[in-house]
Formats: structure tokens, C-alpha cells, sequence
């Protein structure tokens, strides 16, 4: 089967949360996702596969040509009638949404439609680049193979550096480096390990243009490559931790012994997925789409607008993404 390979690079409007359920005995009470082997936040990629086929579906929705309900946009009271299982699938084999992200068997009043699997597949949005506030301004902060990752080398292994050194993409010297309650020793240059000094110069000559092209320059001149160990401190160290209080709906008023507090990635922070899709449609569906990664790139404005995760009626979740080929070599 030929595969379509997208890069797809996501930057944070607001801050993100992507819960995991309540957590009585941790620090706050409902924690955000985060990677087993290193414990750094991430997306998973049911969440992002959830996200497009919600946003492309409004996306068709708002363009008049999505008529049928699918996840994404409410049915109407008749139609849930209509459906025995209340599913929002229509099931239509010339849907767009049903037929890129898939649909389970439905049971209608009329028929029985067998469902299939989606033809595209996510995986897990990493953590590339992370925002923390210094003395001297904001610093963007991220190891060698996240960085690689970012960039979509041909390859990134885990570069390893030497646990409590940094490197800096710009020409800075500073011995020691202070965030939050961290003090992190230094070195002027990488040039001592040779891996590094590669990914600190693929950084600086990279021309991607993501979330604009200043944008991503300062971003660039104002890294910071850590070893993984301090990494996962540091981003630990400088999450956003909200408290908050749930209203009463009869009152009006702050609830009763309702206080919990909850974790977010802060806005500004970058990070990196691919998504693997089949080449094409058997033959074009409603809309005239040719291939299942046309049908994502719907999704782009919805996450800009509606944002993905939880807390959005409290203002997060909204994300900028970018979708861009990638070479087959690549993992």
C-alpha cells in the first residue's frame, strides 16, 4: 500500500491541556499526559486523530457539504432517532470524514452498514521545543533528538550530552543558567561534542518558516539544547499550574468545597508528529477529494479556533499546525 508521510508540527496559541482523569494523591488534581520512558508532556495520537476528524467535519459542515452527522457536529434529534446506537457515524461511503477516519458497524432502521478502519494513523505529538521565563527574557529549551526530530533530519537518535551541560544556539556565553529554582552549569560552545555542534548548526541554518518565519528565527536564536535528564526538570519546574473553582449551577456561585487545580503546557510551546495516511481514495469521494491527507488538512482553522484537550471554555487549547511532506526514509 503507498503511504503519504506528513510531517506535522504544532505551536500552542494558548495554553494546553490534555488530561488524563483526577489524580487524588499528586501534586494537582487532574495532571496533563506525558510520555512513560521520560515522563515530559505530549499529545496522543488518539487525541490528535480526534482533533481532525472533529475540525474537518465542522470545517465540511460550515462549507455546506457535510449534510449526514459524523463526529464533529451534532445530529438532530431526528437523526438520533434514526440511529439505534446513537452513534454520530453516517456511514456514507462517499463521506470524507467516515471514510478517512473510519467508522464502527451501524445498525439503522433500514440496514445493517459494515464500518472499516480509518486510513490514517498518528502518532504521538512529542515535546520539541519548550518556553521558560529567565532573567534575561524567554528562553526556548530543548534536547538534541527533539530538536532533530523537529527539523525532520533523516535520522534522530537520542543524542546524548553530558549530564548538567547546555548548549546555546546563539553566540552567548553564560557559565551558569538559572530557571526557576534550577541552576544549570554551562558551556560557552558545543564544540566539544561533536553530535551536538551539528544539531546547534542544523538549527541555525534550518528555513523553516512554522509559525512564521521571524518567528521561528528568534526562536531559533534563543535555544537552549539540554540533556534529556535536565529536561524533563525543567519542564517539570515551569508547567503552568492553575487553581480554579467549579460555580454552583443553582446558585451562581463558587461551590462548595469545589477547589481543584490543574496542569497546562504554556503558550508558545513547539512540538512535532507525523501522520501516515494511504496515498489515495479508490476514486474521489463528496467534495472531489483524491487522498485522505486533503480531508485533514481541513482540520487546520478548527484547531486555531476551537483548539484541542480540556479547559477550553476556560481559554485553552487553541493551536496553530502545520502539515508538510517528509521524506520516506524517514522514521
Amino acid at each position: 500500500m503507498a503511504e503519504d508521510r506528513q510531517m506535522l508540527r504544532l505551536f500552542t496559541l494558548d495554553p494546553l491541556h490534555i488530561g488524563v482523569g483526577q489524580d487524588i494523591m499528586g501534586e494537582v488534581d487532574l495532571p496533563i499526559d506525558r510520555e512513560s520512558e521520560t515522563g515530559v508532556p505530549r499529545i496522543p495520537g488518539t487525541a490528535l486523530k480526534g482533533g481532525f476528524r472533529a475540525h474537518a467535519a465542522w470545517k465540511l459542515k460550515m462549507q455546506g457539504k457535510k449534510l449526514k452527522p459524523c463526529p464533529g457536529d451534532m445530529p438532530t434529534e431526528q437523526e438520533q432517532r434514526n440511529q439505534q446506537d446513537g452513534a454520530h457515524y453516517c456511514g456514507i461511503t462517499s463521506c470524507p470524514i467516515c471514510q478517512t477516519f473510519g467508522f464502527p458497524s451501524l445498525k439503522t432502521q433500514m440496514e445493517q452498514i459494515a464500518g472499516h478502519e480509518g486510513r490514517v494513523w498518528f502518532r504521538d505529538a512529542r515535546l520539541a521545543f519548550f518556553p521558560a521565563l529567565i532573567d534575561q527574557g524567554t528562553l526556548w529549551f530543548s534536547t538534541p533528538g527533539r530538536a532533530s526530530a523537529w527539523l525532520d533530519m533523516k535520522e534522530y537518535p537520542e543524542l546524548l550530552m553530558e549530564d548538567g551541560n547546555f548548549a546555546l544556539s546563539v553566540g552567548k556565553t553564560i557559565k551558569t543558567l538559572r530557571v526557576g529554582w534550577m541552576a544549570i552549569s554551562g558551556i560557552a560552545n558545543s564544540s566539544n561534542n561533536k553530535h551536538v555542534q551539528e544539531m546547534v548548526d542544523a538549527l541555525r541554518n534550518s528555513k523553516l518558516k512554522f509559525p512564521t518565519e521571524d518567528y521561528w528565527q528568534h526562536i531559533v536564536s534563543n535555544t537552549v539544547l539540554l540533556d534529556e535528564k535536565n529536561f524533563y526538570r525543567l519542564v517539570e519546574t515551569c508547567l503552568e499550574r492553575r487553581t480554579c473553582n467549579r460555580v454552583d449551577q443553582d446558585t451562581g456561585t463558587v461551590a462548595n468545597g469545589a477547589l481543584f487545580s490543574y496542569e497546562a503546557l504554556p503558550r508558545a510551546s513547539l512540538l512535532c508528529s507525523r501522520i501516515f495516511a494511504e496515498k489515495a481514495f479508490l476514486k474521489k469521494i463528496d467534495g472531489d477529494f483524491a487522498a485522505p491527507i486533503e480531508v485533514c488538512k481541513l482540520a487546520q482553522e478548527g484547531f486555531a479556533r476551537m483548539g484541542i484537550g480540556g479547559m477550553q471554555t476556560r481559554g485553552l487549547g487553541s493551536l496553530l499546525i502545520e502539515l508538510s511532506d517528509t521524506a520516506v526514509g524517514n522514521g
